[in-house]
C-alpha cells in the first residue's frame, strides 16, 4: 500500500470515528469526555507522585518537566504545599497520616469521579458537579500558591488545572442533559395537566 493510499485510509478510519461520535447524545460525549479527562489526572497524578518520590530520594533527580529554574515541577512537588494543600501539616502535624501528597489525593479523587461516570442518577451527576467545584476550587487556591508564594511554573500542576477545569464543564453538562432528569421534568409537567 502506497504512502498516500495509507494516509487516505487513516483519514477515513478518523473520520468513521468523529462520525459515530458525531452520532452519540450529547450527554453520552460529555461521559467520554469525563472518562478521558478522569484517566488523563490519574496518570498526571501519577507521574507527579513519581517526580516527588525520585526527588525525595535523590535530590539531583532532573524530571522531565524541569525546564528552567522557575519552570521546575520537582521543586513545586517537593515544597511543603505538596502534601496536605500546605494546610493539612500545620493542623495535624507534618508527620500526620492526614498530611498525605496532593498527587496521592487526586489519584483517588479522579479514580472516584472515573467510578462515579459510570451512574447516571441526578444526585451522582449532582455530586460530580459538586466535587469538581471543589477541585477547582483547590486548583485556583494551589495555582495562586504556585505563582505568588512559590513564584514557579509547574506544567504538570497547570495540566491538572485545566483537566478540573474541562471536569466541571463536563460533569454540569452531564447534571443538565441527564435523561433522567429529562423524563422527571416530563413526568411533572404531565401531571400539572391533571391538576
Amino acid at each position: 500500500m502506497s504512502l498516500q493510499a495509507r494516509r487516505s485510509s487513516d483519514y477515513g478510519i478518523l473520520q468513521d470515528i468523529l462520525s459515530a461520535l458525531g452520532h452519540w447524545h450529547p450527554y453520552r460525549r460529555a461521559q467520554l469526555a469525563h472518562h478521558v479527562l478522569c484517566a488523563a489526572g490519574i496518570s498526571i497524578s501519577m507521574y507527579a507522585l513519581y517526580v516527588e518520590i525520585n526527588k525525595t530520594r535523590q535530590p539531583d533527580y532532573k524530571s522531565l518537566c524541569d525546564l528552567a529554574e522557575h519552570i521546575s515541577c520537582s521543586r513545586v512537588l517537593t515544597s511543603e504545599y505538596s502534601r496536605g494543600f500546605g494546610l493539612l501539616g500545620r493542623l495535624f502535624g507534618h508527620d500526620s497520616a492526614l498530611n498525605m501528597p496532593n498527587c496521592a489525593l487526586g489519584i483517588v479523587f479522579y479514580m472516584i469521579l472515573f467510578c462515579l461516570g459510570f451512574l447516571h442518577q441526578p444526585n451522582v451527576l449532582l455530586l460530580t458537579v459538586l466535587l469538581s467545584f471543589l477541585a477547582n476550587g483547590m486548583s485556583l487556591y494551589l495555582a495562586a500558591v504556585l505563582f505568588f508564594v512559590l513564584e514557579d511554573l509547574c506544567i504538570v500542576c497547570v495540566t491538572t488545572y485545566i483537566i478540573n477545569a474541562g471536569l466541571l464543564v463536563a460533569s454540569a453538562f452531564r447534571y443538565v442533559r441527564c435523561p433522567k432528569r429529562a423524563k422527571e421534568r416530563a413526568f411533572r409537567s404531565s401531571l400539572k395537566k391533571f391538576n
